[in-house]
């Protein structure tokens, strides 16, 4: 219960009342000073019975979506008494939805529900607690206020925006090695992938007996080549490397919803890092959703390591993590990648993403050749959000670097780098050597 200053002043004024009464006797001072005095009684009484029994719920549908999408959340005011309660005021105390939620409620009748239902734009990665939620109220002459607070029970997760990568064909590490990850094999291995019917010289303990009954026909277990190989992703997490243009960041979330249908695709900030990022994401999206094996490290402002796994377990821990990556890291990526390459498969491919320039790309590639790995390097053009974009002399000097820089695509930036070298892998043309000028 808070009290505000009025009340002080109104209290030394009953005690004026009171001294003239018993000074002069007059019996309209002693009325003055009962009337105030069954005012406060009145205004304290309000406030501290208007806040009992008023509960919040909050409801949404989904804990985490990716930015650039749109959250809808239901928000539930209730008055458990049979009284009527009035002058409510509603404050979402996130750094979220504050705008969208805060408002106040005038009357809210016994037993009664009130529904508030938002929807907006989800602009920014991170992790947001929905809430505390705040319900406040007062007495009508604004003499005394009481609050109540509930804590927050969920928390909305946006994921970094991945764009979908078109025409990526399915590349593995080791390009001599990459077409078993398209044949199946009918001998055990530890990557099952499904039934199919039964042909000549299939064994015959590898027949799915259930399965046969149920069909009719003989039905036979069918598994991927057990390769080694896999595909390891390193985000360049370094501190300095990306620059961030103030003001470029949209709000962390947008309700105008009227406009929605002409802002067509998502656009990314003008921030390197989170082009950084973004590109991640689609890399991961692209490779675990195509069954492959991935690995992923960063280094952060804590070194984080993933060890190359499949499904969609591995995805959601990896978006986690990228979800809330800063560049604050204080190690150098050529000492990550010395560190983590003698833990990968040999054969595998090693997709670096930094802000660098080509000062330290030559380093890298001895030192990923030395391990037996198969470097490519997705460069961040950082001059290109605080300038101009780097021209083709740039592109020029390593055909193995792909540059991604602001204002582009980066759903065909990789389709186009990525995906036509491992074309012409598959077709069995010998891949680039990295160029050894720095």
């Amino acid at each position: 219960m808070n009290v505000h200053r009025k009340v002080y002043g109104l209290i030394i004024l009953e005690g004026g009342f009171f001294a003239l009464w018993a000074i002069s006797g007059d019996f309209l001072l002693l009325s003055l000073w009962m009337a105030v005095l069954i005012l406060l009684f009145a205004s304290f009484s309000w406030t501290r019975l208007a806040i009992k029994k008023i509960s919040v719920q909050r409801f949404s549908k989904v804990k985490a979506l990716a930015a650039g999408s749109v959250f809808s959340e239901r928000l539930e005011i209730k008055n458990n008494g049979r009284q009527a309660r009035y002058l409510l005021q509603i404050e979402d105390q996130s750094n979220l939805l504050y705008r969208i939620h805060s408002r106040a409620v005038s009357q809210l009748g016994g037993g009664e529900i009130r529904v508030q239902t938002i929807k907006a734009l989800v602009n920014q990665r991170g992790f947001y607690p929905l809430g505390p939620t705040r319900v406040s109220t007062g007495d009508p002459f604004g003499f005394f206020s009481a609050y109540v607070t509930f804590p927050a029970e969920k928390q909305l997760t946006v994921f970094p925006y991945s764009p979908p990568i078109p025409g990526f064909t399915t590349a593995g590490g080791n390009p001599s090695g990459e077409q078993d990850l398209l044949k199946r094999s009918a001998q055990p291995t530890p990557q099952a992938w499904g039934v199919r019917e039964y042909q000549p010289r299939d064994p015959l303990n590898r027949v799915h007996w259930p399965l046969t009954l149920k069909k009719g026909q003989l039905m036979v277990k069918e598994f991927d080549r057990d390769t080694q190989t896999s595909v390891w992703i390193i985000l360049d997490a370094q501190a300095g490397l990306y620059p961030h243009l103030v003001g470029s960041q949209a709000p962390a979330l947008d309700w105008n919803l009227i406009p929605l249908k002409e802002r067509g695709h998502y656009q990314l900030p003008r921030d390197a890092f989170e082009y950084a990022v973004s590109t991640g994401a689609a890399l991961c999206h692209y490779y675990l959703d195509t069954g492959q094996s991935l690995g992923f490290a960063s280094n952060g402002r804590q070194t984080s390591i993933f060890p190359a796994e499949k499904g969609s377990r591995q995805l959601n821990k990896l978006l986690f993590h990228l979800a809330g990556i800063h560049d604050d890291g204080n190690m150098d990526i050529i000492n990550l990648l010395n560190q983590q390459a003698k833990n990968i498969a040999r054969g595998s491919l090693l997709l670096m993403i930094t802000g660098r320039n080509n000062a330290l790309f030559s380093q890298s590639a001895q030192l990923a050749r030395h391990w037996g790995l198969n470097l490519r390097v997705i460069q961040i053009c950082a001059n290109s959000f605080v300038s101009a974009p780097a021209n083709a002399e740039d592109n020029s000097v390593n055909k193995n670097i792909i540059r991604i820089s602001y204002g582009d695509d980066i759903s065909e930036i990789l389709s186009m780098g990525i995906g036509a070298t491992y074309r012409k892998a598959a077709s069995g043309q010998s891949l680039p050597q990295p160029n050894q000028r720095g």
